[in-house]
């Protein structure tokens, strides 16, 4: 899913796993070039190009070479203020679980690297025909990362 949100840790990288697989269907489609069968050789050819600018690069969180994933959640708006106070550190409690709707009046968006040791929030607020920004990036490493990675998860479900 597409976010509005980045962070200057988080840098694009060439993705090696889907530069082996582009390289390998394009010397396949090399190869059936070299053996006449234009229509599978224009193919796997295609599909290569294709691979190549649409999959080659991918996010990484550069301190820990760590994938990123992005996600975005809406909810009702009138969480905004109880999120906002989590995020910020204000919130002492162990905090009540907010419940996760296919479409609502503000959104969380969220990019976390597969390692935990990361994580970025930004929420949005919908404003007839948009959602506008509701609170500033907020960013977490280590173990406060890992809390609210495992918070957002626990709301997801």
């Amino acid at each position: 899913m597409n976010t509005n949100i980045s962070h200057p840790e988080i840098v694009k990288v060439f993705d090696t796993k889907s530069l082996i697989i582009t390289s390998a269907i394009a010397v396949a489609g090399i190869a059936s070039l070299v053996l006449s069968w234009f229509g599978i050789a224009s193919i796997l050819l295609i599909i290569a190009l294709l691979l190549f600018f649409l999959k080659s690069k991918a996010n990484v969180y550069k301190p820990s070479g760590s994938f990123v994933k992005t996600e975005s959640f809406y909810l009702d708006k009138e969480e905004l203020p109880f999120l906002q106070t989590l995020l910020e550190g204000k919130e002492q409690e162990e905090p009540r679980v907010i419940k996760f709707t296919s479409t609502g009046s503000a959104r969380i968006d969220y990019i976390f690297s597969a390692d935990k040791q990361f994580a970025a929030f930004q929420l949005f607020e919908f404003i007839p025909h948009k959602y506008e920004v509701y609170s500033k990036m907020i960013s977490f490493t280590g173990a406060q990362a890992k809390k609210m990675i495992s918070y957002i998860d626990k709301c997801k479900k």
